[in-house]
């Protein structure tokens, strides 16, 4: 992910947890809560603060996001 192009994967990843996250068992999480874990994991898995993520860097990212909100998907 390109930081480059940030505000559009934001916005992407959005959409991509929030429909993950959509689950009668799952918490209902705000948008504005789903925002603020992505920009902390994020920061955290950009190792090299080169603010892009590699594969390995972005699986990370995914996993934990999705540990985070309580869903079991792991990449």
């Amino acid at each position: 992910i390109d930081l480059i192009n940030w505000s559009y994967y934001h916005s992407e990843l959005l959409i991509i947890f929030r429909i993950q996250m959509n689950q009668p068992h799952l918490k209902n999480y705000t948008d504005i809560e789903i925002s603020a874990y992505i920009d902390q994991v994020f920061s955290r898995y950009d190792y090299n603060h080169n603010n892009s993520l590699g594969p390995l860097e972005l699986a990370n990212f995914f996993n934990e996001m999705f540990a985070m909100m309580g869903y079991p998907t792991r990449v």
